[in-house]
């Protein structure tokens, strides 16, 4: 903090009560009267153009957003890989061979070795690769959510049962082949990995639907703006 600029003069004056509480946060143990000095001070700065203007602090936070978005090894709170762009994508020496699972904005993928099981609902696709074959078809959000509602109840139910199957939908399914090991498949073809693997993928598969329903419902509120306004 800049010490004030002497001499101090007395000056009086009214504020509401709200102004008051935030002069004394923003004075904190020097008193209201060192927030009211840099209150003013920060107004009057602004006023004669000295501070920074919101498009340049816009342009700053932009740069600094696209510099993240290609840092590689960052992690979601479960574990998975986080990829806001291609240039944070991981290497493949740096996935598990076991299982592994890539966290995009609009996608999530799941990989075990040469397998993978992937949904990306920009290109409308679900796509798997095992075995020597490859699958894929078709997928938006309000048909991917049912299905991921109920992978956490599958996992679940074949926890306590053993091994299993549990359809979900859209052609995928999870099926308990041991102790530690599941598989997770698109029309009976996918990777197998271990359970906290599968785990890992059922909860980045719910922060996908959520993000995609939260875009759809902020595009359908949008668009029905547009239309009021047409109209």
């Amino acid at each position: 903090m800049s010490p004030p600029r002497e001499p101090l003069m007395r000056v009086s004056g009214l504020v509401p009560a709200d102004h008051l509480l935030q002069l004394q946060q923003i004075g904190g143990r020097d008193g209201v009267s060192c927030g009211l000095r840099l209150v003013v001070a920060a107004g009057l700065a602004a006023l004669e153009g000295q501070s920074p203007s919101l498009s340049e602090a816009v342009d700053h936070l932009d740069r600094v957003a696209a510099e993240l978005a290609t840092v590689t090894g960052r992690r979601t709170p479960c574990g998975a890989w986080w990829c806001p762009s291609e240039a944070a994508a991981p290497e493949a020496d740096q996935l598990d061979p076991r299982g592994d699972v890539i966290a995009t904005p609009t996608g999530v993928v799941l990989v075990a070795g040469t397998s993978s099981l992937s949904v990306d609902l920009q290109a409308g696709q679900l796509a798997v690769i095992a075995a020597g074959r490859e699958l894929c078809g078709p997928v938006d959000v309000q048909l991917l959510a049912p299905a991921v509602a109920l992978i956490a109840p599958a996992l679940l139910g074949l926890a306590a049962a053993g091994p299993g199957r549990r359809e979900l939908g859209c052609g995928l399914a999870v099926e308990r082949l041991g102790s530690d090991e599941v598989s997770i498949t698109l029309q009976g073809l996918g990777p197998v990995v271990p359970a906290a693997v599968a785990w890992r993928w059922s909860a980045e598969m719910h922060g996908l639907v959520a993000r995609g329903l939260a875009t759809s419902v902020a595009t359908r509120t949008a668009l029905n703006r547009q239309l009021e306004v047409v109209g």
